[in-house]
């Protein structure tokens, strides 16, 4: 069925031979109101503003552990098993050129006075444990954002193993929309929040580098003019200075 006819979950043939009527119908806020995709907003948008209001100080707390990692010669790593916040906040334009993907848990890449952020979508997951674990024994320092609602199995999880957790307040299960027929709710959040979340330590590291008299180096568009030699400068300068 073509979008357009579900889209406000009132099918056209409601208004048969009345476009306008139907399109004015679609307008109606009490129409808009009942989209579950307006109620998916309304969370993500919820519980950002929440972590805003509450965890504050944890951004604060975050962007200083870096800061002091990759001024004192570690780098900035950063881990998700689907690797979806990983692509999302390495790379990319305007990004930090610091940030490094971990590409597995094993943590053979981390070394001594380096600094690891995981985000994970449940607290007891045992490869997020371990590299968390194999972190900490290398002398890395580690930041997790994962739910804390959702419980783990084990007496211990990866809250209680890292220096710093923030909640991402994801609902047990990841989904967080109740669609009658379902038998679990729809729509994750963890991917939205937990980059978002991502995104705002970073600007909190640039005012925090700003702080003390240093400059992160940033990727520049492919589509902005002399975006490759800018780049290409950023990488050159970042690999002197670590940051």
């Amino acid at each position: 069925m073509p979008l357009g006819r579900t889209l406000f979950a009132f099918p056209m043939s409601t208004f048969p031979g009345d476009r306008i009527t139907y399109y004015r119908h679609c307008q109606n806020p009490r129409a808009v109101k009942s989209l579950l995709a307006r109620k998916y907003f309304e969370k993500i948008d919820g519980d950002l503003r929440r972590f805003s209001e509450e965890q504050s100080e944890n951004l604060l707390k975050a962007a200083k552990i870096i800061a002091d990692a990759v001024l004192s010669g570690g780098r900035f790593w950063v881990y998700d098993k689907g690797r979806a916040v990983t692509s999302e906040v390495t790379g990319r334009a305007g990004g930090l050129v610091m940030i490094q993907p971990l590409p597995d848990a094993s943590g053979s890449q981390l070394k001594e006075g380096d600094v690891i952020v995981i985000s994970a979508v449940r607290g007891d997951d045992d490869s997020d444990m371990g590299l968390a674990e194999v972190a900490k024994a290398k002398g890395a320092r580690t930041i997790a954002i994962l739910p804390f609602r959702n419980p783990p199995r084990a007496p211990r999880g990866l809250k209680d193993l890292v220096d710093l957790a923030m909640d991402d307040y994801a609902e047990p299960g990841d989904g967080c929309l109740e669609v009658p027929g379902y038998p679990s709710k729809i729509c994750p959040t963890t991917g939205v929040t937990n980059a978002a979340i991502i995104w705002a330590i970073c600007a909190e590291l640039v005012d925090e580098l700003r702080r003390r008299d240093k400059e992160a180096h940033i990727y520049k568009s492919v589509f902005r003019v002399g975006s490759s030699e800018w780049n290409a400068k950023m990488r050159e300068e970042f690999q002197k200075l670590g940051y």
